[in-house]
């Protein structure tokens, strides 16, 4: 298994997280990155700063110009994200017996009326003050899945991590494996998960319908050269050459050597295309 770079290196994609806000990008030194939705929520960064940095450092934004900005570690951050965990007195004592509101209906009407609640002021407050403050990831499956599902979850077909893991344990997808996976409408998320658990033994067939296969999240992942040499693709109008061409010299093959002959049959599951997402074969 290769070692993960632990560092963050020209070329490499890092997932940018700015509070729930999560996007991936190729880092190049000098060149800048637009986050965020078109109009005034929409920034621009420059990752310079980054490069050579761990990754999970959190970086505070440094304005340059108006919607642009580069990047300077923080070296003890702040972890902002748990900014509604507050301490004090709760509620594990009060009786449900009516005496324990104060306020009647008609004065709670009136204070949801004037605006915010005060927890909602005080998370409103926090974000503010640490909203400048983005974290550096290395890409995961998992992010990459939190990613797909927050922006649209039609890219990936609805498919949840939970699910996916299932996907995962059921096929009993490991390290040293012959498998093919039918991808369609899922950004190539479940072959980018199971080619991270073969890791560089095995081979991972990915069967894909169109003009190009389904490999965004592969692409994504850093995954390394040794790694990449595990997985394959083939067009799914494809198959019945392949399959005929096997016919001709498979099912059994013989290989002679000048003292003896070794016999080797393979057989495999057939193949249902009927499903949506994705359809597994092991042999």
């Amino acid at each position: 298994m290769p070692l993960e770079k632990n560092l963050i290196e020209e070329g490499s994609v890092v997932m940018v997280q700015k509070g729930a806000y999560l996007k991936t990008c190729r880092v190049f030194s000098g060149r800048s990155y637009t986050f965020g939705k078109r109009g005034d929520g929409q920034f621009t960064l420059n990752l310079d700063g980054a490069l050579g940095c761990p990754f999970g450092s959190s970086f505070r934004m440094d304005r340059v110009s108006n919607k642009m900005f580069s990047v300077i570690k923080i070296e003890n951050p702040v972890i902002s994200l748990d900014i509604v965990t507050e301490g004090g007195v709760d509620n594990r004592d009060l009786q449900d017996d009516g005496r324990s509101q104060k306020l009647t209906p008609d004065e709670i009407i009136k204070l949801k009326n004037k605006g915010l609640t005060g927890k909602e002021k005080y998370v409103n407050k926090k974000q503010k003050k640490y909203g400048e403050t983005i974290t550096i990831h290395r890409p995961t499956i998992r992010l990459l899945n939190d990613m797909y599902y927050t922006q649209d979850p039609l890219k990936i077909a609805n498919l949840r991590i939970d699910t996916l893991s299932q996907l995962l344990c059921h096929c009993n997808v490991q390290g040293g494996g012959n498998f093919a996976v039918f991808e369609s409408g899922s950004q190539g998320l479940v072959t980018a998960a199971m080619l991270q658990r073969m890791g560089t033994t095995g081979h991972l067939v990915q069967v894909y319908h169109g003009a190009h296969p389904q490999r965004e999240a592969v692409d994504f992942m850093n995954f390394s050269e040794e790694e990449l040499l595990v997985l394959s693709f083939i067009n799914v109008t494809k198959l019945p050459e392949a399959a005929q061409r096997d016919s001709l010299t498979t099912t059994t093959t013989t290989t002679t050597t000048t003292a003896t002959t070794t016999t080797t049959t393979t057989t495999a599951e057939p193949m249902d295309t009927n499903g949506e997402l994705v359809t597994f074969l092991k042999h």
